[in-house]
């Protein structure tokens, strides 16, 4: 087995372990919305807005250097 397919297995085997270990229902509360989701889903969507917002961010700083 390569290093390469090795690392890949590896992290397939931590994100798998992860998900499993983050199936609990959670009660997420916003203003007047409540919502009961897994954790792991939770997880996930806060960290896609988190490097959205910073890859956002980072293009508009890097737009106005160019300028």
């Amino acid at each position: 087995m390569s290093v390469r397919k090795f690392f890949y297995t590896l992290l397939l085997s931590a994100l798998l372990l992860f998900v499993v270990q983050n199936m609990a229902q959670v009660t997420v509360s916003f203003l007047w919305w409540e919502f009961n989701l897994p954790r792991v889903i939770i997880l996930a969507v806060t960290f896609v807005l988190g490097a959205l917002t910073g890859y956002g961010l980072f293009e508009i700083r890097h737009f106005h250097k160019k300028r």
